[in-house]
């Protein structure tokens, strides 16, 4: 887009050029999720408006997260097909999930986030995708750990690789076997992880456990507010 006005030489108004940014970067995410799905096509595809859904997805920090994409076109549906006209105003309230992806700290050189309700071993790959991918300039942490599913594990053995790029530490009722495949800090609780981490900034800490939460936490929710408990003590 830009390349395109410095060709022309034009003195283009930045909410014009605001816009057609965000015209083209929601047609990307639209289409990335949608293509080759021609009933959801149908659905939305005639009747969206680029301009209001593009203003939303510019202001709504939802879409950080990969996941959240289909979690906002399955809405954007249900909207339609309840026939709700100002799903303008309804979109923008919608905000995303407590522990999932939350940031606890965002500062220059540390960034802390806390996925806790990343109960399976995908939802811990998807968020390390999306850390390498927007943390560039940052050393990675990822801190992973629980009750893990022993059938999903066998059939992510081979993922779980990618997550050499990472310092990894783990805890809980799994941490053993999950030793035996990735070079990680084991560590009984995820108390002691936190004591423990070795920091070298700027960095993102990933707390990620791709398990469930039962071996030492009632819910995934109580582990969120446990990690979040440690990581304010120990940074701020």
């Amino acid at each position: 887009i830009f390349v395109e006005y410095n060709e022309n030489e034009k003195e283009i108004p930045i909410e014009e050029l605001e816009v057609k940014l965000d015209k083209y970067y929601f047609e990307k995410m639209y289409y990335e999720v949608a293509e080759g799905n021609d009933e959801l096509m149908d659905m939305i595809g005639s009747e969206i408006d680029l301009l209001n859904i593009s203003c939303i997805y510019r202001s709504i920090k939802y879409f950080n997260y990969e996941f959240n994409k289909l979690n906002f076109l399955s809405i954007f549906v249900l909207i339609r097909l309840l026939n709700i006209n100002n799903y303008v105003s309804i979109i923008k309230a919608f905000d995303n999930l407590e522990h999932r992806m939350e940031l606890i700290i965002n500062n220059k050189d540390l960034i802390v986030i806390n996925d806790s309700k990343s109960t399976c071993l995908s939802a811990l790959i998807e968020a390390y995708k999306y850390c390498i991918k927007n943390y560039t300039d940052h050393k990675l942490i990822i801190i992973m750990g629980g009750k893990l599913d022993l059938e999903e594990f066998n059939n992510y053995i081979n993922d779980l690789k990618i997550l050499k790029c990472a310092d990894v530490y783990c805890y809980g009722e799994n941490k053993d076997l999950i030793f035996n495949f990735i070079n990680c800090k084991v560590y009984l609780t995820l108390e002691q992880v936190i004591e423990n981490l070795k920091i070298d900034y700027p960095c993102v800490i990933l707390f990620s456990p791709g398990a469930q939460s039962l071996d030492q936490f009632s819910s995934y929710i109580k582990r969120g507010e446990v990690f979040k408990k440690l990581v304010i003590n120990k940074f701020k």
